[in-house]
């Protein structure tokens, strides 16, 4: 009489093993360069798609405030003006420079910084 054997199960599927976190603990980061820009500020290094730029031989306030900005708000497409009296001209001015002299200074890392609606927003976008 030859023995009978039940069919075997098939393996229970296994979870995919997640890929090691990175320096700030996004198992994605590890993988891959950020979609958006990372603001260092101790360091003074703007962080984009796997490159590394090094800013502000001298001092820089108004472009170092919106870098600070981004990166507090987690690098949204836009943001509010920051500066105090938002709608007086000198600091539309100002805002404008700054974001001329950072989209000049990041050209070769493809951003472009900008103002909407009279200064009162600034925004940042990928360039070609």
């Amino acid at each position: 009489m030859s023995s009978l054997s039940s069919p075997a199960r098939p393996a229970r599927p296994q979870p995919p093993t997640p890929p090691p976190p990175s320096a700030n603990g996004s198992p994605a980061a590890a993988q891959k360069p950020c979609q958006v820009p990372c603001w260092d500020k101790e360091q003074g290094i703007l962080r984009w798609l796997g490159q590394e730029f090094q800013l502000f031989r001298q001092q820089a306030e108004a472009q170092e405030a919106l870098l600070n900005a981004f990166q507090a708000a987690g690098w949204t497409l836009q943001i509010r003006n920051h500066f105090p009296n938002p709608r007086k001209k000198e600091t539309r001015e100002r805002l404008h420079g700054a974001c001329k002299h950072l989209t000049r200074t990041l050209k070769g890392l493809g951003l472009r910084f900008g103002v909407r609606r009279k200064g009162e927003w600034v925004y940042w976008e990928a360039v070609a």
